[in-house]
């Protein structure tokens, strides 16, 4: 099918973690630099953090839960606009479609006047060769999702769809919250902001090493903060890796901020240490000194975007795919742990904190 321009709003589906909505905000940017049209994000797991997110860019992203009533009639809306106006709706992530949202897109392809549109991704352990969105959207209205970084495949739709690449990398706007300093008992731009509890713990080291780290950094940085960011539910996780530590410069953040105080606490720390996780990706999207203790083998990962960034991960016993094969695992003391993350060596992340520290 050959391309089709003249769309009025681009509609993307978000499922909701932090990380996969920063990527959909982020989409949503992308398209409006290169076309100048507004997009509405469609999100199946609402909450005011993620809401929050795209609160610098209400002029051209309206973000609506469809999980509430609210939201279903918004989407019903939506939907039934969609068959006088000529709407595309962009699957960005290639998972199996729900039983409600394969029904929702094939109302959308086949009455209406709108269009949806998505990345294919066969021959992974989601889409055995032979499926895939293909099926379910049809050959005309899929493109291949390649291992490359999503801002580049956010170019390759937008060539798809019949419109300009642009030469753009993610970037996360916020609006600065002054009080979080005083909030905290902290000195704007002289302490070092930690995230190391991802989704899965297993895309971390194990806490004793975070307790080895974290305890160097104090021994050699001593009049410096360190303040530990996270969810209620990760205290458990942090409090294992402070234990018997020094709590007088050690600060819990953890639960304690909304989302706009959260980025000025990362955009002013004098550095950044995060694992890859939701939170990893909202740090080097605001281009703020980092370091990132990552997986390796997935193009989706990889930060390089973020000029201020060093990225470690060990190659040792790694072979690490999580979309298309799977990765190497190391148990210790009752966990498993990635290969190429618990690999890397406790001084190494030492030593890349005080370089960026320094620096």
């Amino acid at each position: 099918m050959k391309p089709n321009k003249g769309y009025s709003n681009f509609i993307f589906f978000s499922p909701g973690p932090v990380g996969d909505h920063l990527v959909t905000v982020d989409f949503a940017n992308h398209f409006f630099e290169s076309t100048g049209l507004s997009s509405t994000i469609l999100v199946k797991h609402p909450n005011q953090f993620l809401r929050d997110l795209s609160l610098p860019y209400d002029d051209h992203i309206t973000y609506i839960g469809i999980t509430s009533l609210r939201g279903v009639i918004q989407t019903i809306l939506l939907s039934l606009r969609s068959i006088f106006q000529k709407n595309c709706y962009v699957l960005i992530f290639p998972i199996p479609l729900p039983l409600y949202l394969l029904v929702f897109c094939k109302f959308i392809r086949y009455c209406t006047r709108s269009r949806v549109v998505g990345f294919n991704h066969e021959g992974t352990k989601f889409f055995p060769t032979g499926k895939g969105y293909r099926k379910d959207l049809g050959i005309g209205n899929t493109i291949e999702l390649l291992a490359e970084p999503f801002y580049m495949s956010a170019n390759k739709m937008l060539e798809f769809l019949g419109y300009t690449a642009i030469n753009r990398v993610p970037r996360l706007e916020y609006i600065y919250k002054e009080n979080i300093f005083s909030k905290f008992g902290i000195q704007k731009g002289n302490y070092i902001a930690m995230h190391v509890v991802p989704s899965y713990k297993f895309r971390s080291l194990p806490t004793d090493r975070w307790n080895y780290i974290i305890g160097d950094l104090l021994t050699k940085v001593p009049n410096v903060k360190i303040v530990l960011t996270g969810a209620n539910g990760d205290m458990a996780f942090i409090n294992e890796c402070i234990i018997n530590l020094p709590q007088d410069n050690i600060v819990i953040a953890a639960g304690k901020t909304d989302t706009q105080e959260l980025l000025t606490l990362y955009a002013h720390a004098k550095v950044n240490v995060t694992v890859q996780t939701g939170n990893g990706l909202m740090i080097n999207m605001l281009h703020v000194p980092t370091v990132v203790v990552n997986i390796k083998g997935t193009a989706m990962f990889y930060y390089d975007f973020n000029e201020n960034a060093t990225i470690l991960y060990s190659t040792k016993d790694c072979i690490c795919d999580p979309f298309r094969t799977s990765c190497n695992f190391i148990k210790y003391k009752g966990g498993e742990y990635m290969a190429c993350i618990f690999n890397i060596n406790d001084e190494d992340v030492v030593n890349a904190v005080l370089t960026k520290y320094h620096e």
